[in-house]
């Protein structure tokens, strides 16, 4: 692609995410249903991935969060319904029909419908005005973008995100460590999935083969920690109000907490060998 191509190309990919957003957002407000609720999310992931690389490009002309808080809000509420719905899922593995789960799930309904309350009436307050403000930035700045300018500074974004990555594992000095690494290969993955849209490349080709394994195991951790901690509030709520002490639901945050760590333990290996992979293929 030459200078306009690329530019036009940048553009029309955020109107079309932009697009997407809107609909899936005003059909989630009508029908409620979770899925429509997540597309929107993800539309959103994509967006920010675009602002961030915008961000290093051209930092004097753009700056993420001018642009992100639209987002921020129903990316946030979105989050927690998409969690509620995972959990009702990896709880269904469990011997669902336990008296016990049978009151977990209800605890979930109920929360889903706290958040569900929470997001349509944020949706009542967003203004699609303001993704047109976006639209006629990002037109501008995209004709000041070359196909070699974005992809040299892709490069350096996910050179950067692995490092600090690196450091994070080699260090572990948070119980949220894994936590982080898991927010900074989610921004790598949408770089470069970005990056390659523009330009077919052998070494993102590699980067994303090793980041796609990576993804499903520490996708699986992620979704048992989520798990862990609504369990932990249940208990909690329940246990305040003198109801029984729930030996199974206990029984089953120590038997996930054991699956998370087996899951740590296969993690590991595969970051370190995509981090090598980025570091050899960036530098």
């Amino acid at each position: 692609m030459n200078k306009k191509e690329t530019g036009e190309f940048i553009f029309r990919f955020y109107r079309k995410r932009s697009t997407s957003f809107l609909a899936n957002l005003y059909k989630a407000s009508i029908t409620g249903d979770n899925e429509d609720i997540h597309k929107a999310r993800v539309d959103v992931k994509k967006i920010i991935a675009l602002f961030r690389l915008f961000e290093m490009i051209l930092p004097d002309l753009f700056q993420k969060d001018d642009h992100y808080y639209f987002f921020k809000k129903l990316f946030n509420i979105t989050g927690k319904i998409r969690e509620i719905q995972v959990n009702g899922i990896l709880l269904s593995h469990y011997h669902k029909d336990n008296p016990e789960t049978v009151l977990y799930r209800r605890f979930l309904k109920s929360e889903e419908t706290r958040f569900t309350r929470q997001f349509l009436s944020i949706v009542q307050m967003f203004e699609e005005r303001n993704l047109k403000k976006s639209e006629i930035v990002i037109k501008k700045l995209g004709e000041k973008i070359g196909q070699k300018k974005f992809n040299t500074v892709a490069y350096q974004f996910i050179l950067k995100k692995a490092r600090k990555t690196w450091k994070i594992l080699r260090e572990k000095n948070s119980p949220e460590y894994l936590h982080k690494i898991r927010q900074n290969l989610k921004a790598i993955g949408a770089i470069a999935a970005l990056a390659k849209t523009i330009k077919n490349d052998e070494k993102l080709n590699a980067i994303l083969k090793d980041l796609t394994k990576i993804e499903v195991h520490i996708g699986e951790w992620h979704d048992k920690q989520i798990f862990l901690a609504s369990i932990e509030i249940f208990l909690k709520k329940k246990t305040k109000t003198g109801q029984k002490k729930f030996p199974f639901m206990k029984r089953l945050s120590v038997q996930i907490m054991g699956e998370s760590n087996v899951l740590q333990e296969i993690i590991f290996p595969e970051l370190e060998v995509l981090l090598k992979t980025i570091l050899i293929t960036t530098n």
